[in-house]
């Protein structure tokens, strides 16, 4: 008898460096953030600066790249879910110097989520706030003992952990738990995450 998998998670990941000009975005970025939100707010965030939700009024009348950005994630979660009705809710800035990092979170109120990584510093013998989705552990605790090899990696593993590029983007179900490890690097590690909803 083999085994069926059930209640299976999943996520996707793909590169938008050939969509957006990262150098312009980065710049509009720095220039939204210090006309319009220099404070922002303190949410999964330890230390590091988290924007509040993007104004996406103002994002369309000033802000091409940025706009051009959110256009695309729009676009990657459709083709990814393979339906229209689909839209962004809100979206917002991380900016993590060294040591800072992001608690363990969801996204409730969500469809999917995701993140945009604007500039991944490059350090090869560094983590630089890898991504890490969290599986929930009470299979794990409770039946340690009955693994065998040939449940492995489909029920022992308890974590998936996520080296991303400059450019990249990852989209996942809200519902899935996950945080970002402590950012080791001098250079910021700069992305923007988002939430979708259903349009009807």
């Amino acid at each position: 008898m083999k085994p069926i998998s059930i209640f299976a998670d999943f996520y996707g990941i793909d590169n938008i460096k050939g969509d957006i000009n990262i150098d312009r975005l980065t710049t509009e970025i720095e220039h939204y953030i210090e006309k319009y939100d220099l404070n922002g707010r303190s949410r999964s965030n330890k230390n590091g600066y988290q924007s509040n939700d993007l104004d996406y009024s103002i994002i369309k009348k000033q802000f091409k790249e940025i706009s051009l950005l959110l256009d695309t994630i729009e676009k990657k979660c459709k083709d990814f879910l393979k339906k229209d009705n689909i839209g962004l809710s809100n979206s917002w800035v991380n900016i993590n110097n060294k040591n800072n990092y992001n608690k363990p979170h969801c996204h409730p109120y969500s469809i999917l989520s995701g993140t945009v990584y604007i500039n991944v510093p490059s350090d090869k013998d560094k983590d630089n706030g890898n991504f890490t989705f969290i599986r929930n552990r009470e299979f794990l605790d409770y039946a340690i003992e009955t693994y065998t090899h040939e449940f492995e990696p489909l029920y022992s593993e308890h974590n998936k952990t996520i080296h991303p590029k400059t450019g990249d983007i990852i989209i996942f179900p809200s519902y899935m738990m996950h945080e970002v490890d402590p950012h080791q690097s001098k250079e910021q590690r700069i992305s923007i995450a988002f939430n979708t909803r259903a349009i009807f």
